[in-house]
């Protein structure tokens, strides 16, 4: 009978031989110190995940920093890319007008030489 009893929860088990009644207790007590080392355990377990999870969150937060910064930073050096390409974009228009005056030079020049041709020709005569 005793063996069937040992497997049962020790609120379970009735005593019924009379040298059993002194075992009861200190084997309840045995159990409640194991329970209590294991929720101890199963606390100090809880709380190092606890802290690595802060930790886990901690660099995660500076990841993000890291990135945004980085994000910030990337759309300082595209705005510095834009403002060089209006500029270069500004002194091509410049250049193309530059051109095309010296363009109009060029032919004023022109026509002014035949002009001249045309005079000498006519003063030749």
């Amino acid at each position: 009978m005793l063996g069937t009893q040992a497997h049962l929860p020790a609120e379970q088990v009735s005593v019924h031989h009379p040298s059993l009644h002194g075992l009861l207790g200190p084997v309840q007590s045995v159990c409640r110190s194991e329970q209590s080392a294991w929720t101890g355990e199963q606390t100090t377990w809880t709380n190092k995940q606890t802290a690595r999870s802060k930790e886990q969150t901690a660099r995660t937060s500076q990841q993000t920093a890291w990135s945004d910064k980085q994000t910030a930073r990337s759309g300082k050096q595209i705005a510095w890319s834009d403002e060089q390409t209006a500029r270069s974009d500004k002194q091509t228009a410049r250049s193309n007008k530059q051109t095309a005056w010296s363009n109009k030079q060029t032919a004023c020049t022109g026509q002014q030489t035949a002009r001249n041709g045309k005079q000498t020709a006519c003063t030749g005569k």
